[in-house]
């Protein structure tokens, strides 16, 4: 059973995850309707897949990564190039990428586009 659309824990990777972010619009006069953002966030891996983690690095003696935390954050800025039309660049920025410590920092770039008619 699902309550708040909250996962059991005893099927999902993350047990618990926090996210904010801000929002600003109109930072240059001259485009009132363009938005600035920037949002931080973290996801901790459930204990059983931690655990059990553990339980193959000291089964196998091998270096096998154990999961934890992960962090991002990100940034964009949306640009209203005209009404129905917004073009969206956006970085990211996520450390210890699927709670793994021994994996390299992960820097994304990407692009939205939204239209309404």
């Amino acid at each position: 059973m699902e309550v708040g659309g909250v996962p059991p824990r005893k099927r999902t990777l993350n047990s618990n995850a926090l996210g904010m972010g801000l929002e600003y619009s109109g930072i240059f006069k001259a485009r009132p309707k363009d938005k600035i953002g920037l949002a931080f966030g973290t996801a901790h891996i459930n204990d059983r897949i931690t655990n059990q983690d553990k339980i193959i690095r000291a089964a196998t003696g091998t270096d096998t990564p154990v999961r934890g935390r992960e962090y991002g954050v990100e940034g964009f800025y949306a640009i209203n190039v005209m009404p129905g039309l917004l073009l969206e660049p956006d970085a990211q920025v996520i450390v210890h990428p699927g709670g793994n410590s021994s994996q390299r920092t992960a820097v994304l770039l990407g692009f939205r586009t939204a239209t309404t008619f």
